[in-house]
């Protein structure tokens, strides 16, 4: 997957859906639907090893989250839950 165009944010700034994260490792919420019955691994082993299946390209070289976007292709949830659940909105948590 080459998704990613945008140039990651340093930790801390304002996410830029660069997609860097998602293009690494997948959320918990990735791993509850995409490899369901995977247990609590520790997150950053193999098992929340990325690309994100939900992750999508979006306009001007940024992506999206699929999940968040069409909850309904995927989960039964309000994106509010979903938001609360991916940090949405809290900036950028990829490691530099």
């Amino acid at each position: 997957m080459s998704l990613v165009i945008l140039q990651k944010p340093p930790r801390g700034e304002p996410c830029n859906r660069c997609g860097v994260c998602c293009t690494r490792e997948l959320c918990a919420i990735a791993m509850g639907i995409f490899r369901p019955g995977a247990g609590d691994w520790y997150p950053h082993s193999d098992e929340w090893a990325g690309p994100c299946p939900a992750l999508e390209p979006a306009e001007n070289g940024q992506t999206a989250c699929g999940v968040f976007a069409h909850p309904e292709r995927y989960i039964i949830a309000d994106k509010e839950t979903i938001a609360e659940r991916l940090t949405i909105g809290r900036g950028c948590l990829a490691p530099d």
